[in-house]
């Protein structure tokens, strides 16, 4: 079976086979290599990235900025208090604006009982793919990176690997359960 990604949101892993979530480990493993040996990966080259951030961001934020400059693309960090989101425009139009002027569209929003609808609603309008960068539900990105992780360092075969997930409090913001979430979903496949 060949694995088509062209023009596919990535919201939830949850419809994804198998073989898919293998091939964006290998490519995201190749990816890494390929990096640590200082080549050169153009592979988004003039490609554009729209990243709409609900919420603050450090790691998830910079590391697709790194990402898309790496494979020679850019990322726009957008914030929706500096969007016509702030002023009402809908999904609907939010994604055939920016669809018509870049490659991607990237959405993190974490506002319970919203975020999952309003990624949803954004790929449902969208001619270019939509990926979550996190929402009240899911958190596609981290699990796929801590899966990643898990087989650096474990190998490809998890058969019978016990993992533990925990989630703390934070008394200085509340915490989505999107994280372990996804890592509950994801691992037993």
């Amino acid at each position: 079976m060949k694995t088509i990604f062209r023009g596919r949101h990535l919201i939830t892993f949850d419809t994804w086979t198998k073989q898919e979530i293998d091939t964006v480990i290998e490519v995201a493993l190749e990816l890494k290599r390929r990096f640590a040996m200082g080549e050169i990966t153009e592979f988004l080259k003039h490609k554009t990235l729209f990243m709409i951030f609900f919420e603050q961001s450090t790691r998830t934020r910079n590391s697709l900025e790194a990402a898309m400059t790496q494979l020679g693309g850019h990322a726009h960090d957008l914030t929706a208090d500096k969007m016509q989101i702030a002023h009402g425009e809908s999904p609907k139009d939010t994604a055939k604006v920016l669809s018509r002027m870049g490659e991607g569209i990237a959405i993190r929003n974490c506002f319970y009982n919203i975020g999952n609808k309003y990624i949803n609603e954004i790929a449902k309008h969208s001619d270019i793919p939509v990926i979550s960068m996190q929402d009240d539900v899911y958190h596609p990105l981290q699990v796929i990176a801590d899966l990643m992780t898990i087989r650096e360092y474990y190998g490809q075969d998890l058969r019978g690997l016990k993992v533990a997930v925990s989630w703390a409090y934070a008394t200085t913001h509340a915490k989505p359960l999107s994280v372990p979430q996804s890592q509950i979903l994801l691992f037993p496949r």
